[in-house]
């Protein structure tokens, strides 16, 4: 379903670029930015009847750092919402809007700024893919593009709020079962966001550190920690700016982040001897482009050939963390081996 999704924008937007066919109604443009209002609108309000209408029933939803949303899924999601854990926004505005047609398929870019209370307004980039059935438009693909670091932390921060996010509350599986036969230790969470995995591996007697770039998934985190007990150590930088020290883990997580193929050498140098790094994410389709949070088949078993050993490595296909939903992923879990001493000559 990704696959056509892509396909059928990228179609889309080679035949706009090259001028190539129009509309027969020239107010298109106009009830193509109507449908983008009703629709944000309708999201905002939790109004699954209109966006039952709205949306095609292949329709998909491309979140960032690869969280998907079918249709199905975002109805049921909105219909669990619970109104006291969201507001609708004070005020919605779109910007930059631009429209391209080709024949019975138009394409509306625009930023979209929403605003709700007193918190700061925050921006990102909308693509919206529609088709039209009879004589009227229904959207076939959403993606979203966060605007720079700081917009994102901002998503975050209030993606981690309250109880309606469609993403795994429990302790990724895959990091439960890496961790079993371990003695616990010193553990690095890499994006810990609401801190669900540093939770779980502090009440099993680990002293965890969990970094992330949002301020508002730390808050979430420490008071989750509270809740159960437990301490752990959070800490407002991203994987960049951390100091991640010389053999200072026991164990290292990289749990749907984009920061794993600019740090290998990072995790490597700061594991001790035997120290474990646990990694999942989400496999490539074929034919789309790579987000952060994607790997070629094979990419990230190339990225820990050096220093590790390699003691599970899968592409399969499997319910992710973020968007719940079955999709194809990679998970590897690796131990550092220890440094060649320098031979004597």
């Amino acid at each position: 379903m990704k696959r056509v999704g892509a396909a059928l924008l990228v179609i889309v937007l080679q035949a706009s670029a090259s001028g190539r066919g129009s509309p027969d109604d020239p107010n298109t443009n106009s009830k193509i930015r109507q449908q983008a209002e009703r629709y944000f609108d309708a999201i905002d309000r939790a109004d699954v009847k209109v966006l039952d209408a709205l949306l095609v029933e292949e329709c998909l939803l491309f979140y960032p750092r690869g969280v998907v949303d079918t249709k199905a899924t975002l109805l049921e999601a909105l219909r669990k919402r619970n109104p006291a854990d969201w507001s609708v926004p004070t005020n919605r505005t779109l910007d930059d809007v631009k429209v391209r047609c080709v024949g019975h398929t138009a394409v509306l870019t625009a930023t979209l700024t929403t605003k709700r209370g007193d918190a700061p307004a925050v921006s990102n980039q909308r693509t919206l893919t529609w088709a039209r059935q009879g004589d009227r438009w229904r959207l076939v693909h959403d993606q979203w593009a966060l605007l720079g670091d700081a917009r994102e932390a901002e998503f975050w921060s209030i993606y981690f709020r309250g109880n309606n996010q469609n993403f795994n509350r429990r302790p990724n599986a895959l990091l439960a079962q890496a961790i079993e036969e371990l003695q616990p230790g010193k553990a690095l969470d890499v994006g810990v966001g609401e801190g669900r995995n540093a939770v779980f591996l502090a009440k099993r007697g680990w002293d965890v550190t969990g970094i992330d770039r949002a301020e508002g998934a730390l808050a979430v985190a420490r008071q989750h920690a509270s809740d159960q007990g437990v301490k752990i150590t959070p800490i407002l930088q991203t994987a960049e700016e951390f100091d991640w020290g010389r053999e200072r883990w026991d164990l290292v997580a990289l749990l749907y982040v984009p920061a794993v193929r600019g740090n290998v050498a990072k995790v490597r140098e700061s594991l001790k001897p035997s120290g474990r790094v646990v990694v999942e994410a989400f496999l490539k389709p074929q034919g789309s482009a790579k987000r952060g949070t994607e790997y070629e088949p094979g990419e990230l078993r190339r990225l820990f050939e050096e220093g590790f050993e390699i003691l599970r490595y899968e592409e399969t296909e499997g319910t992710a963390d973020y968007g719940q939903t079955k999709t194809q992923l990679v998970r590897l879990v690796g131990s550092r081996t220890k440094p060649q001493a320098p031979s004597r000559r």
